[in-house]
């Protein structure tokens, strides 16, 4: 008896320093979670596309070129946040399907050196349809070979309209740049 609540006294004082030093880890490790400077940027919603986005798709798909012609697009120069930026000017302000859909874009930074391109949308026309439609945007003019960097542009909801910019990873507006581990 004496022998089992001494083992059982040890157990327990094991598992908790083990449970200790588990949750004293995970505060002592921000890059776990990154912290936040301001809005961040939210997920579009699933679904099919549209009967309007279908022909754009087929275009960046097939036809990557013609896409960027109809939508005056010239290849792309520069850095690739001030790149992507003058392809949406360019679109928009040289495309009445666009501006119908669009204001003009702005430039916009966040709280850690990002820098981005923010379109407000007109009229009642969906966000999540004119954020697919960006992406094909993006698609096509890299198919088309009119984007001359590797860095990956994402097209996202942000504050009621639709936030473009360069980077790794997907979701990463405003939140502090994660260090990667040494191997």
């Amino acid at each position: 008896m004496i022998v089992e609540e001494f083992l059982r006294k040890h157990i327990h004082l094991i598992l908790e320093k083990t449970k200790d030093d588990d949750t004293s880890s995970k505060e002592d490790s921000p890059e776990e979670k990154p912290s936040v400077s301001g809005p961040t940027t939210q997920r579009l919603t699933g679904g099919r596309y549209s009967k309007k986005l279908e022909k754009a798709r087929s275009l960046a798909d097939t036809d990557p070129k013609a896409l960027m012609d109809k939508l005056s697009i010239k290849r792309l120069t520069g850095d690739p946040p001030g790149a992507v930026f003058e392809m949406l000017v360019s679109a928009v302000d040289n495309t009445t399907e666009m501006s119908d859909v669009y204001a003009s874009p702005e430039s916009v930074d966040d709280g850690y050196g990002r820098k981005g391109a923010y379109l407000k949308i007109k009229g009642d026309s969906p966000i999540r349809d004119a954020a697919l439609f960006l992406r094909l945007t993006s698609r096509g003019a890299r198919k088309a070979g009119f984007i001359g960097f590797n860095e990956k542009i994402f097209v996202e909801k942000y504050e009621g309209g639709i936030l473009v910019y360069t980077g790794d990873e997907p979701y990463t507006w405003n939140a502090k740049p994660i260090k990667k581990k040494q191997k």
